[in-house]
């Protein structure tokens, strides 16, 4: 990897400075829950930086195209202003994945999958992977710009198909299982996402991001195990240790060794909870639904993030305000769909993530 020099950031930086303040604040979302008809919620909106997007009741009502719209045009903006793809693709790895699983779904169980994400990848290069014929440097130097997808790289090819490559690789050999058992088609796509995303961070050349990541990996992994091993029977695993038979990608370094036998996790769980993670995490990850840890793990994260702003140009302050961004259209789909379907405010506000600004 070559280091790229942080001034190179410096005309994305300065946008990216601009789009922060338009970043929602937590007074918006306090204005926004005592809402709940259509006309009412797009008053609020038209009050705000999202004016733009939200015009008609029918708008509110589909607010869920419309952000996801919304989060695409920016991440796609940040994409065009960036000396490098990395940041973008750290971003875009998870809706790939997301691809990936609905296109297997749909393949393997007959599923109907929903519109993809937008892109790199599209049909061609998932058959390509799962027949085995992993899309190439030579394929990809093949293709013209007229058929290569629009923004893909020859290194996207190289790192990102190959580590897809390594999970429907586990896949195939437990294909019986997952006909069988669905769930394992998203365990093992999972899991090979968390613990290969350090790897992915270290593109970027930044001890921030990476740090950020080894954060992730360590509270999203615990949740992941924590929700695997609610799930054994359901799964056909007959116990944790049983669990790398599912993930066995050499990049499966899970953050946290649990010493336990069969299904007896509980008493070592809590153990090795209360030795690794800030007291609140450890009370979050006890309370159900899973959903309260979640929020738990995020706002942590989040106070990690807010760093990023220190970083007067470079990857750091780009990575902050995405993944800022994927924050709020969280917040917002929370906070929308919430009141539209008449959740109480209160309760919607326990679920609030921390903003950015």
């Amino acid at each position: 990897m070559q280091k790229i020099d942080p001034h190179t950031w410096c005309f994305l930086s300065g946008r990216i400075c601009a789009l922060e303040n338009n970043l929602l604040r937590r007074d918006f979302f306090e204005n926004l829950l005592p809402l709940e008809k259509p006309e009412a919620i797009l008053s609020c909106l038209k009050d705000s930086p999202l004016r733009g997007d939200f015009l008609t009741p029918e708008d509110v009502v589909n607010f869920e195209e419309i952000l996801e719209r919304r989060l695409f045009r920016l991440l796609q903006e940040a994409k065009d202003l960036s000396p490098t793809l990395d940041v973008w693709e750290l971003l875009q790895t998870l809706y790939d994945l997301i691809n990936l699983k609905n296109f297997l779904k749909e393949k393997l169980l007959s599923l109907k999958r929903p519109t993809p994400f937008p892109g790199p990848y599209g049909d061609e290069t998932w058959e390509a992977l799962w027949e085995g014929s992993a899309v190439s440097r030579d394929r990809a130097l093949a293709l013209s710009e007229m058929d290569r997808p629009e923004g893909l790289s020859l290194r996207l090819f190289t790192w990102q198909t190959g580590m897809y490559q390594t999970a429907i690789n586990d896949l195939k050999r437990h294909l019986g299982e997952i006909l069988n058992n669905p769930g394992l088609l998203d365990l093992i796509l999972d899991g090979t996402y968390i613990w290969s995303l350090p790897e992915l961070a270290k593109r970027t050349n930044s001890a921030f991001i990476l740090n950020y990541y080894l954060e992730y990996q360590k509270l999203v992994g615990i949740l992941f195990l924590w929700r695997v091993s609610k799930n054994l029977s359901a799964l056909g695993i007959t116990g944790m240790q049983d669990l790398q038979r599912y993930i066995t990608s050499p990049l499966f370094t899970p953050p946290i060794t649990f010493p336990v036998k069969g299904d007896e996790i509980a008493r070592d769980f809590e153990k090795v909870l209360e030795e690794t993670l800030p007291e609140r995490i450890v009370g979050a990850i006890h309370e159900l639904p899973p959903h309260r840890y979640e929020k738990a793990v995020e706002d942590t994260l989040m106070e990690i993030l807010k760093d990023a702003k220190y970083f007067a140009f470079g990857p750091e302050r780009v990575f902050g305000y995405l993944k800022a961004l994927e924050i709020e259209v969280l917040n917002l789909r929370l906070a929308i769909g919430g009141r539209l379907n008449g959740i109480p405010s209160e309760q919607i506000n326990r679920r609030l993530r921390k903003v950015y600004v």
